[in-house]
């Protein structure tokens, strides 16, 4: 297994194109411990931060960041207060994308959404994303928001009837880097560790061993979707 995981590029991806649209006020939905604003610095753009956990942005004040507690279904924000709305990973932790997709809209010019996605086509694809779903069936009966993995489709439906006035690229990318059972097996402890009905859960995480066995264990893509809204439009 390479030293680094493939997740790197994709953040790398995520920003080229956030370059692209030039943007001066930037709001990062999710922004956790940092990790996107910290790499947005060099954009040069004024960068804003909400997150439903108050613990994590203490040390991102200290560090000079705009962030405030808040969630992605309600942002309080005015309309078109920011050029580019983004979610870097974390679409798949909101309770109401559809809510959180507009409300997105509705502040930015533009949305860019970077967000784990697998090439079920190939074996070792397939059997990771059945792994995402087992981890995340996990999480949800221990009452986490943690769903599955959206496509474009299920991303942009919250926006269908704004179709007509958006410019949408959609990037699928995917470093094809093995993980290895070792790695499964110790991401299944895990998650097992505070599971209930522990005995449900390893039933069906033998089956997936297996069929990583045969077919191998690979790292997740990502899909990368930039919702651009055209000039005089809304």
């Amino acid at each position: 297994m390479q030293s680094e995981r493939p997740q790197a590029s994709y953040r790398a991806k995520l920003l080229h194109e956030l370059a692209a649209l030039k943007p001066r006020r930037v709001l990062e939905v999710g922004c956790g411990i940092g990790a996107f604003l910290r790499s947005a610095v060099g954009l040069g753009a004024e960068l804003h931060g909400i997150d439903p956990d108050e613990s994590l942005l203490a040390a991102l004040r200290d560090e000079g960041f705009s962030v405030q507690r808040g969630r992605a279904e309600r942002l309080e924000y005015p309309d078109h207060s920011f050029d580019a709305v983004v979610f870097s990973f974390t679409a798949h932790h909101i309770e109401d994308w559809r809510a959180a997709m507009r409300e997105a809209m509705r502040v930015g010019r533009a949305v860019v959404v970077l967000d784990p996605w697998y090439e079920t086509s190939i074996p070792s694809q397939s059997v990771a994303a059945r792994f995402d779903r087992w981890c995340k069936a996990i999480d949800r009966a221990a009452g986490m928001v943690h769903n599955d993995c959206m496509g474009a489709a299920t991303l942009l439906e919250p926006v269908r009837d704004q179709l007509p006035v958006l410019d949408i690229s959609i990037n699928h990318l995917l470093i094809l880097q093995e993980l290895g059972i070792e790695h499964m097996l110790e991401l299944a402890d895990e998650q097992l560790r505070n599971a209930e009905q522990q005995a449900q859960w390893k039933s069906s995480l033998s089956t997936l061993v297996a069929e990583a066995r045969l077919h191998g264990f690979s790292d997740d893509g990502a899909i990368l979707l930039l919702v651009n809204r055209r000039s005089g439009a809304g």
